[in-house]
């Protein structure tokens, strides 16, 4: 796969295998690998405000992040939530991610490598 730029970047979604895609909008050509079943069903994504970054939350409590900008860049975090991430969302101004997890725990990570901030 080639790397990605920020402006052909237009969609994620989860096939029927649950694996996470990432598409651009010129062509429909996929971004990056499709990132599988060893991470659990795909069940939350949002994009940060500037398309820089796709995050990403899956039901074995992984949160994953994807940078553009560094040649569609997969970090996964060493310190996930106990069951299924429920949401995801992308505070860019303030580079950070936050998730919330059907554990009753709320997390915020930085976004460039993922670290664990509460």
């Amino acid at each position: 796969m080639r790397a990605a730029t920020l402006a052909c970047v237009a969609l994620a979604a989860v096939a029927t295998d649950n694996a996470l895609l990432g598409f651009e909008t010129t062509g429909w050509k996929q971004v990056f690998e499709p990132i599988g079943a060893n991470f659990g069903k795909s069940g939350t994504v949002a994009f940060s405000p500037d398309g820089r970054y796709l995050a990403a939350g899956t039901t074995l409590g992984q949160v994953m992040r994807v940078d553009f900008q560094n040649k569609a860049e997969l970090l996964t975090a060493s310190v996930g939530h106990v069951k299924d991430v429920r949401r995801v969302a992308i505070a860019g101004d303030a580079g950070l991610l936050y998730t919330a997890g059907e554990d009753r725990t709320i997390r915020a990570y930085r976004l460039d490598d993922l670290a664990l901030v509460s």
